[in-house]
């Protein structure tokens, strides 16, 4: 007996015609490609569009001589069908979807059953530590004293953080790079006594930046904040009231 699901989709694969391969190439294919994707049960017409679309669309790219076929679906060409996309112009957004469909005909087609969905834990935010008032004060009395081989004193270096959140690739464009902080830390520790952590310096600066009277939207704008930013800073504030007030105003 067949079913309405099996009824549905061997109308839909009897009608498919791709796009991306010629008549020829695709009446070389078509029963190869067919009983492959029968293989995984789509069970949804959209489902079976994607993979049809996938596949033809990487036949048509990877035998260019007009023969599809399936044993042109490998691990190693799947990487070099991707590469000779995103150098035609397709967008990584594209591909990342076209991918996974691709890895999955392929594990269809060599035996090997479908990975197990593995459900992932949310990760709690870290325990949020910001550098207190008077750790700030001491970086601010270091700062002239703090010189590194020519470079800018660490004032420089603050300033340059609160700038870009104290984010890597922000110090990193204007000279603070991993070998730069890196050669600050023991200079700084030397003269204050205290350890130089970005990410609680990056902590100090979320929460003092939040606590001025500018709309949160312009500095979430201006600075590229993210809501994962909000909500460690927000940590930072007295009362959950005040924390809530200032994500629902982002």
């Amino acid at each position: 007996m067949v079913t309405t699901e099996a009824f549905v989709l061997e109308t839909y694969l009897a009608a498919y015609a791709p796009k991306s391969l010629t008549a020829s190439a695709w009446l070389n294919a078509r029963g190869e490609v067919l009983d492959l994707v029968r293989q995984l049960g789509p069970g949804s017409e959209g489902e079976t569009k994607n993979l049809l679309g996938a596949l033809t669309r990487y036949l048509g790219r990877m035998c260019p001589d007009g023969v599809a076929d399936l044993s042109a679906l490998t691990a190693d060409g799947i990487d070099r069908f991707v590469a000779m996309e995103r150098a035609a112009g397709a967008k990584d957004s594209t591909l990342g979807q076209v991918t996974p469909r691709l890895q999955r005909l392929l594990r269809a087609r060599e035996g090997k059953p479908a990975p197990k969905r593995v459900r992932r834990r949310t990760k709690s935010l870290p325990t949020f530590d910001a550098v207190t008032d008077v750790e700030w004060e001491a970086l601010a009395q270091c700062a002239t004293a703090v010189a590194l081989e020519g470079k800018a004193a660490l004032l420089a270096f603050l300033e340059a953080g609160e700038k870009c959140g104290f984010r890597p690739e922000g110090l990193a464009a204007v000279g603070w790079g991993p070998t730069e902080i890196n050669d600050l830390r023991p200079a700084f520790e030397t003269h204050s006594g205290l350890s130089l952590d970005l990410q609680r310096l990056r902590n100090h600066w979320l929460t003092s930046v939040m606590s001025v009277s500018e709309p949160l939207s312009t500095i979430v704008s201006r600075h590229g904040l993210t809501r994962r930013d909000l909500e460690r800073a927000a940590r930072g504030f007295c009362t959950q009231e005040s924390s809530s007030a200032l994500l629902r105003s982002a």
